[in-house]
């Protein structure tokens, strides 16, 4: 997928000529429905040739040729797509660009004068991968979550250094380089597996630094005590994408993970979007670098100010073409465009009519 710099690069090589924009929804994960994204496909193009021959019969030839390359990069007849969704775009002779979407953002096929991008925005405001961590005093479990489903990344154990007994709750200081003159087997026996816990969490911890890149959130679960100690060794940069999960147990099937994931998805979306919210809310306000609304949201694009634009899932829902003309413009100018969905989406209708902009600088009022 591509990033939101990366679609502005997209959107200025296209500028104002014709280009066919397609979306494709998988429907999910049931077998018996994996054919129906074909079937509401093929509806979709009809419904927007039909209408283009109606509009602009000029265009019905460059709209064949576009499709019948987009086409080409999708399954063959029924097969499953194989991800959550798909995005292509074509313009003259050549696809610009074709993609797996890793959110589902439904099915559309447009033909218009540049290429439709809000669905693009939308499942990247939509994609959160998780980290999960699941640990023990002598074992760990490391999974992704991603697309919706659940891969085990790694499972490494420790070796504890075994203790031999000199007489009866003893150890033999000679024997072991670890032994401690005096210390009882059992006092042994809890620091050499408390000396095996430590080296666990510490490479642990290390090789979070690579394997949460990119991570919406990083999930800490197991024996409370050693995920407590693995958030402790991680770079300070990582603790405030950390959800703890004490009830989550290391001996889990991958089964009962995916079924515990998804409150924790829930969790993380909203703190997310809370946090997107706070920074155009309270923190962008108090530092005039804030604006509601759609003449606000107009004026500072104008000035070229707009960092972020943020969106409500209602406002784009309702005004797809006015959602798409502010995606555009933000694009343009290098900046950034994310959904707001639920509880931080109503707040933005109540607060915002379902836009709001953060701003590189103040704009002026000259416009207003």
């Amino acid at each position: 997928m591509l990033s939101p710099k990366q679609l502005g690069r997209l959107r200025r090589a296209v500028g104002g000529r014709p280009c066919l924009s397609v979306y494709v929804a998988s429907g999910g994960t049931d077998p018996a429905a994996q054919g129906a994204w074909s079937r509401r496909l093929q509806n979709a193009v009809r419904e927007e040739r039909n209408r283009i021959q109606e509009d602009r019969p000029e265009d019905v030839d460059s709209f064949d040729r576009g499709w019948k390359l987009l086409e080409q990069r999708l399954p063959a007849g029924t097969g499953a797509l194989g991800s959550p969704g798909w995005a292509g775009f074509a313009i003259g002779e050549r696809v610009l660009h074709d993609t797996e979407l890793r959110a589902d953002v439904g099915t559309s096929v447009r033909w218009s004068e540049g290429p439709i991008l809000t669905p693009y925005v939308r499942a990247l405001s939509r994609v959160h991968t998780i980290v999960l961590v699941l640990v023990d005093a002598r074992r760990a479990r490391v999974f992704r979550r991603v697309d919706g489903r659940v891969i085990e990344l790694d499972d490494r154990s420790v070796e504890v250094e075994e203790v031999e007994p000199d007489g009866p709750g003893m150890m033999k200081a000679a024997r072991s380089t670890s032994g401690v003159r005096g210390e009882t087997r059992r006092d042994a026996a809890r620091r050499a597996l408390s000396v095996a816990t430590e080296r666990l969490v510490r490479s642990v911890a290390k090789s979070l630094e690579t394997l949460s890149e990119g991570a919406s959130a990083l999930v800490l679960g197991g024996i409370e005590r050693v995920a407590s100690a693995v958030y402790e060794a991680l770079p300070e940069s990582l603790h405030g994408s950390v959800q703890h999960r004490p009830d989550l147990e290391i001996s889990m099937s991958i089964a009962e993970i995916e079924a515990a994931m998804g409150s924790v998805l829930e969790q993380t979306v909203r703190r997310w979007e809370g946090d997107v919210l706070r920074s155009w809310g309270e923190d962008g306000r108090s530092r005039g670098l804030s604006l509601a609304g759609w003449n606000s949201a107009i004026r500072a694009l104008d000035e070229g100010a707009v960092e972020r634009l943020l969106l409500s899932t209602r406002l784009i829902e309702d005004h797809p073409d006015d959602a798409e003309t502010l995606v555009s413009r933000v694009l343009d100018g290098a900046g950034d465009a994310v959904e707001l969905t639920g509880e931080a989406g109503q707040r933005l209708d109540v607060e915002g009519g379902g836009i709001g902009v953060c701003l590189r600088f103040a704009p002026s009022m000259e416009s207003a």
